[in-house]
């Protein structure tokens, strides 16, 4: 990874600690929103690593962000509600500060929540969502029954913390359309998956950029 820059961005509670990587100003922005700060979720998760990594080698732009309370970052955990705040709080300051021709949002396991939360409230310019190994059984997801944006859901069939089958569940009742692929053997964290996830992300990814409805 080359081309990042460790960034403390304005959150609603002090500062958020972010690492930016710079890709192609014209190609989508991607927001990665990392898993449970109370059981060690941070922005070096691997999976978040590895899906920062699937965009870069698409050239587009990332951002990951440590939420309030882990690492550098202030504050005290919110309960989901207050770290889709600080997602929102990094939206904004991307708008303010790069030229954000589109917004992509990905997030994993708690940080699917986080996205979801985020994505209801519909910010500027957001164009697809990316969700892997959404922690369904764990967290209120009943009250996402629709989204205005693309979902893309990537789920391990042998997760042994995010439930695969309450996921599938939860995405058969959306009431708007959502992909859901499935990775074959594939524990919660992707060990030994993480090249098979890379994969994915990067296909969808490159499907998205050869269509013309980006912009």
């Amino acid at each position: 990874m080359t081309k990042e820059t460790n960034l403390l961005l304005p959150g609603p509670q002090g500062q958020l600690e972010a690492i930016l990587h710079q890709g192609d100003p014209a190609l989508p922005m991607v927001v990665i929103c990392h898993p449970h700060p109370l059981h060690q979720g941070t922005m070096h998760n691997k999976v978040v690593y590895m899906l920062s990594r699937a965009f870069a080698e698409l050239s587009c732009s990332s951002l990951r962000f440590n939420y309030r309370g882990v690492g550098k970052s202030s504050g005290r955990y919110g309960k989901g509600e207050g770290e889709s705040e600080d997602l929102l709080a990094v939206i904004t300051w991307l708008h303010q500060h790069h030229s954000v021709h589109s917004l992509w949002l990905a997030g994993f396991s708690f940080g699917c929540y986080v996205v979801g939360r985020a994505a209801q409230q519909h910010p500027d310019k957001l164009q697809q969502l990316f969700m892997v190994a959404p922690a369904v059984n764990h967290l209120s997801f009943k009250q996402f029954d629709r989204f205005d944006y693309p979902l893309h859901i990537i789920h391990g069939d042998q997760d042994e913390v995010a439930d695969y089958q309450a996921a599938y569940h939860w995405c058969q009742q959306l009431q708007s359309p959502a992909e859901f692929i499935t990775v074959t053997g594939s524990s919660h964290f992707f060990h030994k998956k993480l090249l098979d996830l890379r994969q994915i992300i990067g296909d969808i990814s490159a499907s998205i950029l050869d269509s013309s409805t980006i912009f």
